[in-house]
């Protein structure tokens, strides 16, 4: 019984509070104790990353300089471009490889790795920040294993799946057998993963709360939004006024479920779409692209817009619990790898002095910046809809962690994995990946120290660790 062994480890959690796990953090290992084995990360990013101006662990993906950056650099310079999606083009475009697949090092001071670092990207407009799982990790794998061909590892490989991307690095664990690199791969990381469904997710299908009422708009809104091909003059007009319609309704709809996703909140540049919901992205979409005042390409912005729609819903059902259990169930992990999972945690500072010190932690947070003040709302109403306070805002602890007897149950032609959980950060769900995603008037960035996280995992990687 999934849901019931579900439902037992959630009461677990609920009977703890972030100040409860306070503790002295391990020493870090010296980067330059990794040199001997640098590993690689294949980062897979999160949900809606192509509407953020920042990537997943910026800080070493910012070294152009780096040792293995200007290698990547040399190598995808001549490789072959690999198709993707654009939605201005309502197609496959080619994109050069080097875009799709971005590299740089955290380097020793002798100028050679330590660790090494590929983030599989998720251009703007090409809707692989929401979709399938199975289609995105599918691209995905298919743009890894061109880079690989390229530049084979020399030393072992973890994939490390932020957020939604865990869901898509073991999608890629479960399909890269075969490939000629795949013995190379030594672990699974999941960041604040989406392992066994969001509980913001699973609000999109149940009736009553926001998200569903956002939701089902959304659905409302496409099924109601109709092109304007082969249409007469007379009839042209006619739909014009009844998806105008269908938009204000739509944008009305959206602001009574929540009223920070207003109409005003949808003007401004798309990538600074509200990413924590699907209306939000929608509602800049079709602001920015004139379904509220018809014009040039309207009645191809209608049809993006439907793919939109279409690729925001998709993306959505594919972190519900619903969907994560029958991946499980149609999917067996390979055994031979490390499953490590990693989770985060905010306080309510309202709750107790004891949260607030939590949250007051500068090494941690940036208290009184956009993120964090966003973050603090989906944390209580992760918190209120879970009794779960170990949560970073968007995954509760007992979702983001590996449970091996629970996949077991649900495929017996699982065998059994060896999976660990590393711990709990104090951090938001964004810091532990993010320096930034809504930019503030002082400019502060999240202060979650990455760099440091990022040779940790490498230590637990290639069993540097005590105990690892």
């Amino acid at each position: 019984d999934a849901e019931g062994f579900l439902a037992r480890a959630r009461a677990a959690f609920q009977a703890v509070t972030p100040p409860q796990l306070v503790a002295p953090a391990a020493a870090l290992v010296a980067a330059d104790a990794l040199a001997a084995a640098p590993v690689t990360f294949v980062i897979f990013p999160g949900f809606s990353s192509e509407f953020i101006d920042t990537r997943a662990f910026e800080e070493v993906l910012s070294r152009t300089d780096s040792a293995f950056a200007r290698e990547w650099a040399e190598k995808a310079a001549d490789a072959p471009p690999r198709p993707r999606f654009d939605l201005k083009a309502m197609g496959l475009v080619p994109a050069p490889l080097g875009d799709l697949v971005q590299a740089a090092s955290i380097d020793g001071a002798d100028g050679r790795p330590r660790v090494k670092v590929m983030l599989l990207t998720t251009p703007f407009f090409s809707l692989e920040s929401l979709g399938k799982t199975a289609d995105v990790g599918a691209a995905m794998l298919d743009r890894l294993d061109a880079a690989f061909t390229l530049l084979p590892p020399g030393g072992p490989v973890a994939f490390l799946g932020y957020s939604r991307g865990a869901a898509l690095a073991l999608e890629a664990a479960a399909t890269m057998g075969g490939k000629p690199w795949a013995g190379k791969v030594k672990a699974v990381v999941s960041l604040g993963g989406v392992l066994y469904g969001s509980s913001l997710a699973d609000d999109s299908e149940r009736p009553g709360t926001a998200m569903n009422t956002e939701f089902t708009a959304l659905q409302d809104l496409s099924a109601r939004l109709l092109p304007l091909d082969g249409l007469s003059l007379a009839r042209k007009t006619a739909q014009i006024a009844k998806n105008t319609a269908a938009w204000t309704a739509f944008l009305a709809r959206v602001a009574r479920a929540d009223p920070s996703l207003a109409k005003s909140a949808f003007s401004g540049p798309l990538r600074g779409a509200d990413v924590r919901a699907g209306a939000g992205i929608a509602g800049k979409f079709g602001t920015s692209f004139g379904l509220d005042h018809p014009g040039a390409n309207y009645s191809d912005n209608i049809k993006r817009m439907k793919l939109l729609v279409t690729a925001l819903l998709d993306g959505t059902a594919s972190l519900t619990t619903r969907e994560r259990l029958q991946w499980w169930r149609e999917h067996a992990v390979p055994t031979g790898i490390r499953y490590l999972a990693l989770t985060a945690t905010m306080a309510d500072p309202a709750a107790g002095a004891a949260e607030a010190a939590f949250v007051a932690d500068a090494r941690a947070f940036a208290p009184g910046a956009p993120d964090d003040e966003v973050s603090l709302g989906g944390y209580k109403t992760v918190r209120d809809g879970t009794g779960v306070s170990l949560n970073d805002s968007q995954m509760s602890a007992d979702r983001a962690r590996f449970w091996p007897e629970l996949a077991q149950r649900l495929n017996p032609a699982q065998p059994a994995f060896d999976a660990a959980w590393l711990g709990v950060l104090r951090s938001h769900h964004w810091g532990i990946a993010l320096r930034i995603v809504a930019p503030g008037k002082d400019g502060r960035l999240n202060p979650f120290p990455r760099v440091a996280l990022l040779e940790a995992l490498a230590a637990q990687v290639i069993g540097l660790s005590e105990g690892s």
